[in-house]
């Protein structure tokens, strides 16, 4: 099952976000990770969506993909590539933040119509549940059979990705997130998120949430803005 790294950075007020050259240096070093599947380079988006006004979106959010986490952890111990995320001088954009990492393993829904092989830009729908669950398998179970396949019916969408958590040894000096599940859902812009989030299809995921098994900790979702860093094979 493929490993998907995620490295989110906060900052806790708005204070501007990274430049194109800023951005472009990240993905630099994302792609100069060995064994890399593919990235994805994360930036907030202005789309508008039903939680806007109450989750903060980070900085930049990094969501690396390898085939299993002998290949991620290889590449959070190399020498520079993402290392250099750690120079606190690496990404001027980056001063002040909060950083975070987490290891995790990634299902795929097969949707509709999927994103195009070599499309380079997406806009993206992060969310996260901070957990923990009362009964933690029961609450996965539920999402991962009922509540993940009813987002491949959302109109327009190109991917669907849920994440569970696994152990992941880092050579980064980044604490560890805890997120209960990770999904994302990946659209070809923001004005096809925001429609997405606006249809019919939503409120099935809303009717379906409400029969989540109990749990603490709400959800988090921010729309993120989306380059795509292809691995090296």
């Amino acid at each position: 099952m493929t490993v998907v790294w995620y490295c989110f950075f906060h900052r806790a007020a708005p204070a501007g976000g990274l430049s194109d050259a800023e951005r472009e240096q990240v993905a630099e070093a994302v792609r100069g990770s060995p064994e890399l599947r593919t990235g994805y380079v994360h930036t907030p988006s202005p789309a508008p969506h039903p939680h806007a006004g109450q989750d903060v979106a980070p900085v930049l959010a990094l969501e690396l993909e390898f085939a299993d986490a002998a290949d991620c952890e290889a590449a959070l111990r190399q020498e520079g590539g993402l290392r250099r995320l750690a120079d606190p001088g690496f990404v001027p954009g980056l001063a002040g933040t909060t950083v975070s990492q987490q290891g995790m393993l990634r299902r795929l829904y097969a949707v509709p119509d999927p994103a195009e092989a070599g499309a380079t830009g997406l806009c993206s729908y992060l969310v996260h549940y901070p957990g923990p669950a009362e009964d933690e398998q029961a609450w996965l179970g539920h999402y991962t059979t009922s509540h993940a396949p009813l987002m491949s019916a959302l109109p327009g969408v190109r991917a669907v990705a849920v994440d569970t958590p696994s152990v992941v040894v880092s050579g980064l000096p980044f604490r560890f997130a805890g997120a209960l599940l990770r999904n994302k859902v990946a659209f070809d812009s923001a004005e096809a998120l925001s429609a997405a989030l606006a249809s019919p299809a939503r409120e099935a995921l809303r009717a379906d949430a409400a029969a989540f098994p109990p749990h603490a900790g709400g959800s988090v979702h921010v729309p993120m803005e989306t380059r795509v860093v292809p691995g090296s094979d």
